[in-house]
């Protein structure tokens, strides 16, 4: 799916454990290049059904001269089994089978390790074992090794065998193919093998069998365009950051450590190179830009409808990480964490200084485990002994007042949100109400597409609801829906706590004058961030661009401000709390 992000949230990766190809990734790109490209093709394959005029003839010859298939006739037009396409891709990686003992325990049932299929198995068996592909992906314990293998699934292996990141948002004007939506969620695949020529621009049959023709522009083109690492720098040009005296010197300092250092032996390479990007993005000084370790996938979020933990949504404020919210009927809620209260123990370890994605790692766990964690309110100071648990999250709730006004409390925009709100619209049609309130107060945000569907209730159709602004283009996000609640009494509250896409929203509403927006001002997050899974289960977060109002105001580092502003005061000890902005929302729309 086209995914477009603001939040603080982070995707989980499939972990992937390189072995037969990890030397190439620590070669110095002019060297891999140099390698693999040793041997120019000059003439066609030698098969006896292939010449000048088939389809991928080049790279059926590459098939060959790199023994990954020979034999008399190659059937270009013959579809390819599953078992064969995991066999064409490990050998383009330089692995052979027979001396291989596979180290997973669990067997496909229909895949034995037996004398007559043990290459088969051996093949299909290494992808499992590195995490190519995942045994949950496959229904009843079958592979299925005969079946012929759909294009998107080849890509998702051959992506993954690779290391080769696949942002789950993209330039959409540019996406290039016909036959396919950019809301689907083979949307990101379909982008980037187009962009890396394994897939033509147009009609792009995504769902379609693979055929051997095609199976051999995979493996061919899959090296070609992408022979060593697995990110496409900035402009696609890894020749502005290769051979630079600034490379040369971190490609010489990674090598004098590991060859040189007292204690290599006790180095942990992989922990190396992680402290070196988390310096990168460090340097960059956008806390919106984050890398995480494979494992540490872990800042909690709920776009996908449940979470495990304590349940909380966190970011970070002046240095400290602050609880946004808890999410209702959550362990942190039942416990008494509060919006605001600042994290500052966890498990008895002080986490001043500690990133945020190091303090929501330290709070999540396995349902049924306890943690400690102290906060501060105020000028006090509390611990909370929680039970972590799985956490089913709603992210519409709504409410009808004895006076007849609908009040629609929006927790974050993730994946269900645009149907839970269509379906809590349906109740309006059945019994119209005198005026609606959106409550985004506390709302982190959450997927730009999902926001840009709810707006199309409020704005016309082809109206703007938001302006994406990259680096070098803006690209603007139009409405397609029918506006129907346009002309209805409605308020939004906001305040600190409503960032991102709770912002985007408020902010077109605010434009078109179709809302009276209410609270206090809003967080001020207005940048996109791209989610990139590596193959080894490590995540970067990087900040790509900035929205703006309909209107071209920016938002980030100021915020919304309301309409009417109202603050909610701190109730005293043994009063019960009055929610100033909610009354004077119901009282505005009584005038």
């Amino acid at each position: 799916m086209c995914q477009r992000e603001a939040p603080t949230i982070l995707a989980r990766g499939k972990t992937q454990v390189y072995s037969s190809i990890t030397m190439k990734k620590t070669l110095s790109l002019g060297l891999a290049i140099t390698l693999i490209f040793s041997s120019v093709m000059t003439a066609y394959a030698s098969f006896s059904d292939v010449n000048a005029n088939t389809p991928n003839s080049s790279s059926i010859e590459y098939v060959e001269k790199t023994d990954i298939y020979t034999g008399a006739s190659f059937n270009p037009n013959g579809e390819i089994s599953r078992a064969e396409f995991a066999k064409w891709i490990l050998r383009n990686d330089g692995f052979t089978s027979p001396d291989y003992k596979p180290k997973t325990k669990v067997r496909f049932s229909d895949v034995p390790l037996t004398s007559k299929k043990v290459d088969q198995a051996t093949y299909i068996y290494k992808l499992i074992d590195i995490g190519a592909i995942q045994f949950t992906d496959f229904k009843d314990s079958k592979f299925n090794p005969s079946k012929t293998i759909s294009k998107a699934e080849a890509l998702k292996w051959i992506f993954s065998l690779e290391g080769i990141a696949v942002p789950k948002m993209f330039d959409e004007k540019d996406f290039g193919a016909t036959d396919v939506s950019v809301k689907s969620p083979l949307a990101p695949i379909v982008k980037k093998a187009i962009e890396m020529e394994l897939l033509d621009a147009g009609r792009v049959s995504i769902n379609a069998k693979l055929t051997r023709s095609v199976a051999a522009r995979f493996v061919d083109k899959v090296k070609t365009n992408h022979p060593v690492y697995t990110i496409k720098l900035i402009n696609g040009n890894d020749g502005d950051y290769v051979g630079t005296p600034e490379y040369d010197t971190f490609v010489g300092a990674w090598k004098l450590i590991n060859d040189n250092y007292l204690r290599k032996d006790k180095v942990k390479k992989d922990q190396l190179m992680y402290a070196a990007i988390e310096g990168m993005v460090r340097e960059l000084g956008d806390k919106h830009t984050t890398f995480e370790r494979p494992g540490d996938n872990g800042i909690i979020q709920s776009l996908n409808g449940q979470v495990e933990g304590i349940g909380a949504v966190l970011n970070d404020k002046d240095g400290n990480v602050v609880v946004v919210t808890p999410i209702v009927g959550s362990p942190a809620e039942k416990a008494g964490i509060l919006p605001n209260d600042i994290i500052r123990e966890i498990d008895g370890v002080p986490v001043e200084g500690m990133a945020l994605n190091f303090v929501v790692m330290k709070i999540k766990g396995p349902k049924g485990t306890v943690v400690k964690i102290k906060v501060q309110r105020g000028n006090d100071f509390k611990t909370f002994s929680i039970t972590r648990d799985i956490v089913v999250v709603k992210s519409v709730d709504t409410e009808r007042t004895s006076d007849n006004i609908f009040i629609i409390k929006i927790a974050s925009f993730g994946q269900t949100t645009a149907q839970e709100f269509t379906d809590a619209l349906a109740e309006l049609e059945n019994k119209p109400a005198k005026g609606i309130i959106i409550d985004l107060r506390y709302n982190p945000g959450g997927y730009l597409h999902i926001v840009d569907e709810m707006a199309g209730h409020f704005i016309t159709g082809g109206q703007t609801v938001t302006t994406v602004r990259y680096p070098d283009h803006s690209e603007v996000q139009n409405s397609t829906g029918r506006g129907e609640l346009k002309g209805k009494k409605i308020m939004v509250l906001v305040n600190s706590g409503s960032a991102s896409a709770s912002e985007i929203l408020a902010g077109a509403l605010q434009d078109y004058k179709i809302a009276t927006i209410i609270g206090e001002v809003s967080y001020g997050k207005g940048t996109v961030q791209e989610l990139d899974d590596f193959a080894d289960g490590a995540t970067l977060k990087l900040t790509i661009a900035e929205w703006l109002t309909p209107n071209g105001n920016t938002i980030d580092g100021k915020g919304i401000t309301p309409d009417i502003i109202v603050k909610n005061a701190k109730p005293k000890a043994g009063q019960k709390p009055v929610d100033a902005q909610l009354d004077r929302a119901k009282a505005e729309i009584l005038k």
